[in-house]
């Protein structure tokens, strides 16, 4: 198997070329990209299902993304219903569309980003005050935890996976691109590479990367 390149927001790194093979119901090739970043990433506060809009640099992360993007082709785009997905695909998709008009990006509910309920738009301090067990059990071991109002990671996969899974049926054979979110596009890599869940927290997920999977349905992934 060849190793993730990961592509971050930055015009000055050098054009992404190598894309990792991973598992997958047909032979489609994906651009799996995280949105830019907003002034709640900035300020570490959970967005979850909230429509929160890019920042500046957010948008800047964007255009630079979109650089490193322009030599891969996609025959398709989807995307989270949310803004900050939304417009990041907006940024990078200028220009590619027929007549130079932005390329159409799809959207599909189930890419929404994971559902934090009562601790979305709450303060990292407040949160770890108001609940001291939950959040530390959120950073070492999350799949045991559903936060109040909110959703388990369990629920997350059983949303987005058969969403994933249509899409390369969809797409046997061409090359699309999806825009979601960090805990999204990680239940996604954990599956596709094969992963165990306890791995869910190393899979890097930085604001405007992109990972390239060649997805493949004779594919050996590697578990790690």
């Amino acid at each position: 198997m060849t190793e993730a390149r990961v592509v971050f927001g930055s015009a000055a790194d050098a054009v992404p070329t190598t894309w990792e093979v991973v598992r997958g119901v047909a032979a489609t090739r994906v651009a799996l990209v995280r949105h830019g970043e907003t002034e709640w990433n900035a300020r570490g506060v959970y967005q979850g299902s909230r429509d929160v809009a890019l920042s500046a640099h957010g948008r800047a992360q964007a255009a630079a993304l979109a650089l490193r993007l322009a030599p891969v082709a996609f025959d398709a785009v989807y995307t989270s219903p949310l803004a900050r997905a939304r417009e990041t695909a907006e940024v990078v998709l200028a220009g590619r569309g027929p007549g130079g008009l932005a390329l159409v990006a799809h959207p599909v509910p189930a890419f929404g980003e994971f559902g934090y309920g009562a601790w979305e738009g709450v303060a990292p301090d407040e949160r770890r005050a108001r609940w001291p067990d939950l959040d530390a059990r959120w950073s070492d071991d999350p799949w045991t935890v559903t936060p109040p109002g909110g959703e388990s990671l369990a629920a997350l996969a059983a949303r987005v996976l058969p969403a994933w899974n249509r899409l390369l049926g969809e797409h046997a054979g061409g090359t699309i691109a999806v825009f979601a979110h960090g805990h999204v596009n990680r239940v996604i890599l954990l599956h596709a590479r094969a992963l165990p869940r306890e791995a869910f927290w190393s899979v890097a997920q930085p604001n405007a990367s992109a990972v390239l999977l060649d997805c493949r349905p004779d594919a050996t992934a590697v578990s790690g």
